[in-house]
């Protein structure tokens, strides 16, 4: 083979090991990501139950519900979080689900949450920090609540006689 030749194999290889260890490196990314937007998730979801149910208990079809603010995200972090919150409420099986998208949009039924870029003036955040806020609000089937109660308490109705 001519040293050109060589030369161009080389370089291909090369490319194709830089290509491979970003490949590598951005999915690495992507399941720190994950596991980072899990984390907040899962109390987030309990949250929710625990909310719900009390609403649920009081007769009532509908809760609603807001993370607080959560500041340091970016924009990928902003869609895994929304992603991972809106399966989990997917999972709980609410009839309805309506997410706040802030007072020009209101509430809306396409996922996602209120995204705040906070000024150097603002409670003390560093300028370009970027903030997210989720809230829910939720509905569920009245007939099928009360049938969860009387199924969670043995067939005896919500306080159990």
């Amino acid at each position: 083979r001519t040293f050109a030749e060589q030369l161009a194999e080389i370089s291909r290889s090369a490319a194709d090991a830089e290509r491979t260890r970003q490949d590598e490196r951005s999915a690495s990314r992507g399941r720190r990501l994950s596991s980072w937007a899990a984390r907040h998730v899962k109390p987030w979801l309990a949250d929710v139950r625990a909310s719900c149910g009390k609403a649920a208990a009081g007769g009532k079809v509908e809760c609603e519900w807001a993370s607080g603010e959560l500041w340091g995200c970016g924009r990928e972090a902003i869609a895994e979080l929304t992603r991972q919150l809106r399966e989990g409420l997917v999972g709980l099986g609410f009839a309805r689900v309506e997410w706040w998208r802030g007072p020009s949009v209101g509430w809306s039924a396409a996922p996602g949450g209120c995204v705040a870029a906070a000024s150097t003036c603002e409670r003390g955040r560093a300028f370009g920090s970027w903030g997210f806020s989720a809230r829910v609000r939720v509905s569920w089937d009245a007939a099928s609540a009360a049938a969860a109660r009387r199924c969670s308490t043995g067939g005896r109705g919500p306080t159990g006689s």
